[in-house]
């Protein structure tokens, strides 16, 4: 990705594979197809591509892939992930101005990355013209580098989901509030694609967690190698962390903290943790 206005993802490399896992792969493999794509012969662009887990987990059923990452430490964990696949190629440099020729691949995949990309003023509510101007360079690269018909693949969240998508958001509401901001609306989303050229479908929504296993873990904010899997801890203070700590280990003590995870996860639950939208190249 472009360098992320706040986590530092050379640093969190380290221990990012311990929590996060990808998810939706079905998902992106079912919307290139019911768009007329053969997986087979896809050549897909994972843009922040991190530490290449989907790009690993793609490469059982695309043609060629691409990974493209700012962040060095991120990179070496990619590269050693995938040193057997020959047919996937891992690549430094930012999604803003993108290494590649035109019309050079058939999908491009941004997970998660379109919030890490522009500062909260950007995206500030009380702004009258909210502007998210590295947000629209990257998707003016990806229509670039993609073929006529394309697909362009992004996992995101809703303003519906954020904040409530992560039962641990409840003890980090400030931080979560901010996190929110940095999310483009999808309506805004969508516009911005129509205006580049870009028919999106309807979004498909995912409910499961980045990782099962750790996510529903009611001690794993003390750790910070899991804090590390989810970018939102970043934005939270030291003051903000120490309250939500304390909280977490009153809840322990008092016996509850399972049901406190259990009773903020029913929002994920029901509006899912994040969403997938196609978006076609006219």
């Amino acid at each position: 990705m472009s360098q992320s206005t706040y986590e530092n993802y050379s640093e969190t490399s380290a221990t990012y594979d311990q929590i996060r896992v990808p998810i939706g792969v079905d998902a992106i493999l079912g919307g290139l197809r019911a768009g007329g794509l053969e997986p087979s012969r896809v050549r897909l662009l994972d843009a922040g591509c991190g530490t290449g887990s989907y790009l690993l987990a793609l490469s059982q059923h695309l043609g060629r892939l691409a990974g493209l990452d700012v962040s060095t430490g991120m990179l070496e964990r990619a590269r050693a992930k995938l040193a057997h696949a020959a047919h996937v190629a891992v690549h430094h440099g930012s999604v803003l101005a993108m290494p590649f020729a035109d019309a050079q691949f058939d999908a491009v995949l941004f997970n998660q990355v379109l919030h890490h990309l522009d500062i909260p003023d950007d995206a500030s509510s009380a702004s009258p013209a909210p502007a998210w101007p590295n947000l629209s360079r990257a998707l003016a690269e990806s229509h670039r580098v993609l073929s006529a018909g394309g697909a362009l693949v992004i996992n995101t969240c809703s303003q519906q989901q954020l904040p409530e998508c992560s039962w641990y958001n409840a003890l980090i509401p400030d931080a979560a509030a901010r996190l929110a901001r940095r999310y483009v609306p999808i309506d805004t989303l969508v516009a911005l694609l129509d205006q580049l050229g870009f028919d999106v479908r309807e979004p498909h929504v995912l409910r499961e967690p980045f990782s099962a296993d750790h996510y529903f873990d009611a001690a794993g904010p003390f750790d910070k190698s899991w804090r590390n899997g989810d970018s939102i801890w970043a934005l939270v203070t030291e003051r903000e962390l120490e309250a939500a700590l304390a909280t977490l280990r009153a809840q322990h003590d008092a016996g509850s903290a399972e049901t406190f995870v259990r009773d903020h996860d029913r929002a994920r639950q029901s509006i899912g943790h994040a969403l997938i939208l196609h978006a076609w190249r006219r």
